[in-house]
């Protein structure tokens, strides 16, 4: 009991707390690249986020509106000039388009979604999307996000589509069929579109779903699954 006197509390020489702290820590890098700079961005981030003095935004996953288009890249709307003439007739039934404003990125809740046009978008691939088509028989297509804009009050984007496939994931795999029903799950999480066929069009905003995954297959086909949770951030 003498030692423990002249060494004093416990407390005061255990690891458990430091290893505590580690183990927070290493929940903030993922992958094997630069996790110091991942770890000292999120760590801040998350001091942010703990801080008393931030008033948190109670509609933060309500957000729906257009970044500032200080990036977007105007050899977009040049490239695809004619294109996009056509698919705003078809949608809009006219070609009035001079009160229209182009944006390159997107917010909806806690989702940014990039379009081609962002400027600073480098590898991201935020811009391959899935979205509603009730024209499709199911009823959802994909895509890549060239722009957004602003029209009659109404938030849209112009995206080169890929024709869906009848193809399935399922028949490409081998697989024990002893597995009940792994077809039918396979085939839930992948679709499967062809990249040689696109047509472009315009979409509401309020038609896009989740961004995507791109797998190229073989040939021009392409499988794609949605990603639900994500770890990007903007």
């Amino acid at each position: 009991w003498k030692q423990c006197l002249e060494h004093g509390a416990l407390a005061f020489h255990s690891m458990f707390t430091i290893e505590s702290s580690l183990n927070h820590l290493v929940k903030m890098g993922h992958g094997t690249i630069l996790l110091a700079s991942q770890i000292s961005f999120w760590y801040c981030i998350d001091r942010y986020v703990y801080s008393r003095k931030v008033k948190h935004k109670p509609n933060i996953f309500l957000d729906n509106y257009f970044f500032d288009n200080n990036f977007f890249d105007e050899n977009m709307i040049k490239q695809h000039h004619q294109q996009f003439l056509y698919a705003f007739f078809r949608f809009f039934s006219h070609t009035a388009t001079e009160d229209i404003r182009l944006y390159d990125r997107l917010r909806l809740g806690i989702v940014v979604y990039h379009s081609a046009a962002y400027k600073l978008r480098k590898s991201s691939v935020s811009h391959r999307v899935c979205f509603y088509n009730s024209s499709c028989s199911k009823l959802v297509c994909f895509g890549e996000i060239l722009f957004f804009f602003f029209y009659r009050d109404e938030k849209f984007f112009f995206v080169k589509q890929m024709l869906c496939s009848s193809s399935m994931l399922s028949k490409h795999l081998n697989l024990d069929d002893s597995i009940e029903s792994w077809s039918d799950r396979v085939n839930k999480y992948f679709y499967c579109v062809h990249s040689s066929s696109v047509t472009f069009r315009i979409y509401p905003c309020s038609a896009l779903l989740r961004k995507s995954i791109f797998m190229p297959f073989k040939d021009d086909i392409i499988f794609t699954s949605n990603v639900d949770h994500e770890l990007e951030h903007d």
